[in-house]
């Protein structure tokens, strides 16, 4: 809260005047909270990242998923498109070649790299299929929203009761104010803030 004092001018001692305080006006409110979070879920991964809300991009379950690559270079990696492959079958230039000798693959990240010194060539079109399963998937598009808005109730406890001490409820905003240090002890850790841009209603626990 913060508040702004009033005066009004009053006559002192052989006439002269001085002001006195006679209010002290409130000129805003913030009524916020702060929360340490530990925990990276899909909506606390979209708050850390200022994204917009998650869609679902799932991979489907798939024996013969057509792989094409117009060309490669020696050296360079290229993603073939899908994760957690189980197995493939692949050609360079409609030619087979070893793994592990002229290209290795990485199975989990769907990575390809054509390794130096293989009798891959630059330019050269790669081909096939590789079979993979299903995998679900959440797509975010970075900073694009800078804050969540929305509904938001907020519960407090003690160690008096299992009913909530109080419960507050009211529309607000949420952003993240700390993405944390990032540290080996603490390496999860975030601070948000919740701001109420409505008048919070309260409920509070009677134990009388």
């Amino acid at each position: 809260v913060q508040r702004y004092a009033h005066m009004s001018s009053v006559t002192g001692d052989a006439g002269g005047g001085y002001k006195r305080e006679d209010g002290n006006l409130i000129v805003s409110v913030s009524h916020k909270w702060k929360a340490t979070l530990n925990e990276h879920t899909a909506d606390t991964l979209r708050l850390l990242l200022l994204a917009a809300a998650l869609t679902a991009t799932n991979q489907a379950s798939n024996a013969t998923l057509a792989v094409a690559i117009s060309g490669v270079k020696v050296g360079y990696s290229y993603w073939v498109g899908a994760y957690n492959i189980t197995s493939a079958a692949l050609t360079f230039a409609t030619l087979t070649k070893t793994e592990g000798v002229d290209y290795v693959l990485d199975y989990a990240s769907g990575i390809l790299t054509i390794l130096p010194g293989s009798t891959i060539v630059d330019s050269d079109a790669v081909a096939g299929t590789i079979s993979v399963p299903a995998v679900k998937l959440n797509t975010f598009t970075h900073e694009k929203d800078l804050r969540a808005t929305g509904a938001f109730q907020i519960l407090e406890f003690d160690q008096f009761a299992a009913a909530p001490r109080k419960h507050h409820t009211f529309t607000g905003e949420l952003w993240v104010s700390n993405w944390g240090e990032q540290t080996v002890e603490q390496p999860n850790e975030f601070e948000v803030e919740i701001l109420a841009i409505s008048k919070p209603v309260t409920k509070e626990r009677n134990d009388s």
